[in-house]
């Protein structure tokens, strides 16, 4: 319990030095409206600050941002999209800060791999062979997600709900403090752990500290 004590007030601390930030100085922000990429077929990100949205009913492949005291760098790259996004100074804020991914209808990824420090992070409508989500603050949504091999997300502080479009799959679910609910049955205390092995079907894990988790 003092481990998750300790986890939430650092958490809460990074958020606050990165988020609402202090003494703000030389504010920059780099903006990109919606501009068109080369395709895709997988994603990489590494964030700081941002609320992420992937946004599958485009026309074509593009990204928009609008990143506040962050240094960003984006690139299409053996059909990998790379995004990096590095705080400055974090005594300067970085509210308001988003990156909007846009692919086409109907894309499959081969690989999804995300990580945000301080974020929503939101995805819907993608099938995937493989997909990694970590979150230090903030809640994770993905929401009629198809997956063909693995899926994991572990989220520090924040809630994480999942719905899959899977008909069958096996998951291990975990929560030191917060509910979980699975398929509709919930839980609720501390330290809950529940896991099923299905015959067939992707491997599901979700990994919170402190947060609400949803698997349907």
């Amino acid at each position: 319990m003092k481990k998750v004590l300790g986890l939430m007030v650092s958490s809460v601390l990074v958020a606050a030095f990165l988020f609402t930030g202090c003494h703000v100085r030389n504010n920059v922000v780099h903006h990109l409206d919606k501009t068109k990429v080369d395709s895709f077929t997988s994603l990489e990100l590494d964030i700081d600050v941002a609320k992420i949205d992937v946004i599958t009913n485009s026309d074509e492949y593009a990204i928009e941002y609008n990143i506040m005291n962050q240094d960003i760098e984006y690139k299409v790259e053996n059909d990998v999209l790379k995004i990096d996004a590095e705080t400055i100074n974090k005594f300067n804020k970085t509210e308001n800060s988003y990156i909007k991914i846009y692919i086409p209808e109907g894309c499959e990824f081969k690989n999804v791999d995300c990580t945000c420090e301080v974020g929503s992070i939101n995805m819907r409508d993608l099938t995937v062979d493989s997909m990694s989500v970590t979150s230090s603050v903030g809640d994770v949504n993905l929401d009629d997600i198809v997956v063909n091999t693995e899926l994991s997300v572990t989220n520090d502080v924040g809630n994480t709900d999942v719905k899959l479009a899977n008909e069958e799959y096996s998951y291990s679910v975990s929560s030191d403090v917060g509910s979980v609910s699975i398929n509709g049955k919930s839980y609720n205390g501390f330290e809950i752990s529940k896991s099923y092995k299905a015959d067939n079907g992707p491997e599901i894990n979700l990994v919170s500290a402190t947060g609400r988790v949803k698997l349907a």
